[in-house]
């Protein structure tokens, strides 16, 4: 499982576009999704002492395919709403 852990910089672009891969865009993500490999991803969004941050936990192991518009914009919003922060360490997962 890869996971990662980043500071939410901008807060309402950032969960916007949590909603839409959640709902308009889910089929998209999907199928993307599925592409690279995956089984499924997910961001965790939480708050500590005013500050957000985001955990992303997810199975993919091939890279997206960037000719396409959604894994652009993915990757756009993510560049202009996260800053990585310490990488998590996983201290255990059961499947």
């Amino acid at each position: 499982m890869n996971t990662r852990l980043f500071k939410v910089t901008n807060t309402a672009k950032w969960f916007k576009w949590c909603e839409q891969l959640n709902t308009t865009l889910k089929s998209e993500a999907l199928d993307t999704l599925k592409e690279e490999g995956g089984t499924f991803e997910c961001f965790i969004n939480f708050e500590i002492d005013n500050q957000f941050y985001s955990l992303a936990l997810g199975d993919g192991h091939l890279p997206a395919d960037m000719s396409k518009e959604i894994n652009q914009r993915h990757k756009e919003i993510k560049k202009e709403c996260l800053e990585k922060a310490n990488q998590p360490d996983i201290g255990y997962l059961l499947r």
